[in-house]
């Protein structure tokens, strides 16, 4: 992902966290993807937000290890999530498959190969 996109997404999500240590996060590379899923990520940090504004002792603990690209889809790790959390991500990944990563257009999930 971009620099411009990375920036807004570490600017307005705190739990990102790419200043931790890369033994206990890998954001400091930033976002493993391309821009075309940008704002599939925007939606989901913002469910995640208000997942964070009901518990203030999940915002302490909670952040996001690492978001990349493997296989085709999306791919977001996390530690100290609730279930709700995971569903969103979960929702995420499966919507990825249908978004190209690059250009963000409709995308289509192909026999054989990623």
């Amino acid at each position: 992902m971009d620099k411009e996109h990375t920036a807004q997404l570490f600017d307005e999500f705190k739990f990102y966290h790419p200043e931790l240590p890369l033994q206990e996060s890998l954001m400091g590379f930033g976002f493993d993807c391309g821009d075309g899923w940008y704002e599939l990520i925007l939606k989901l940090s913002k469910h995640i937000q208000s997942e964070l504004y009901k518990d203030e002792d999940l915002a302490k603990t909670f952040h996001v290890t690492q978001v990349k690209e493997k296989f085709g889809g999306l791919r977001v790790y996390v530690n100290h999530a609730t279930p709700a959390i995971f569903d969103w991500i979960y929702e995420a990944e499966d919507e990825s498959y249908y978004i190209y990563e690059r250009c963000g257009g409709d995308g289509e999930i192909r026999e054989g190969s990623w």
